[in-house]
């Protein structure tokens, strides 16, 4: 699997279309793919904590189906520490979605805010979880001559039968950048715990038009006890 698509992404990079990546960010922006246009992201993230902590392999296939529309799946290989001072592996946060554009603005090269949403089923990957969930978030994004910015709103009801909520807030330089700054600043909150906020700072390199490699720093903020987390990833478009 892994062999396969190393070859699909080496292909990718090879083609010619321009990569739009939006790593390292947990959020995301008011714009989809173009027909037929193929994204792939991978991503290592590494989260540490004075008596815990995971490391995660993040997987995200992006799919234009046309109409301003674009399917994700996405999916996490999670490892945690476990008793016996060895490491459990777990396939997490697995999820089918539908990006939809609503208004056409700045990113599509129009005038005002572009609008959309992301909505989709949240699948259960262990016995530990109550059934399948859902998520939807509605995404607005505008940009001036040195800064693009994106809010995200969220609500989900998640494998578990518990709501949850996310709002943040991503500033970054532009798309035409070849080192591209970023900073993400979001909120949540799960039912039954304490709200979370951090600030992830973040840099994109764009290699090539169709490879983007990026690497960033999440610091949680409340509760400041909570750990931080470093993340290297990359994305090819096709």
């Amino acid at each position: 699997m892994r062999n396969s698509l190393a070859i699909a992404a080496i292909g990718a990079a090879l083609a010619g279309a321009p990569a739009w990546a939006y790593r390292p960010y947990d959020s995301t922006d008011a714009d989809t793919l173009e027909d037929h246009e193929l994204e792939i992201e991978l991503g290592w993230r590494d989260l540490t904590a004075p008596s815990d902590g995971e490391r995660a392999v993040d997987a995200v296939f992006n799919y234009g189906i046309g109409h301003s529309r674009e399917v994700i799946l996405e999916g996490s290989w999670l490892r945690t520490p476990s008793a016996n001072g060895g490491w459990n592996s777990s396939i997490s946060d697995v999820a089918l979605k539908l990006k939809q554009l609503h208004r056409r603005g700045v990113l599509q090269g129009e005038r005002g805010l572009s609008i959309a949403s992301e909505c989709g089923v949240l699948i259960p990957t262990s016995s530990e979880e109550s059934g399948p969930g859902g998520e939807c978030t509605l995404i607005a994004s505008h940009r001036n001559s040195v800064l693009s910015f994106h809010l995200d709103a969220g609500v989900a009801y998640e494998t578990d039968h518990r709501w949850s909520n996310a709002i943040a807030l991503v500033v970054e330089g532009q798309e035409s950048w070849r080192w591209k700054p970023g900073l993400e600043l979001r909120h949540e909150h799960v039912e039954g715990e304490s709200a979370e906020f951090s600030a992830l700072l973040g840099l994109t390199w764009r290699a090539s038009n169709t490879l983007a490699l990026d690497a960033a720093y999440r610091r949680w903020l409340e509760p400041s006890s909570d750990p931080d987390e470093w993340r290297i990833g990359m994305t090819w478009s096709h």
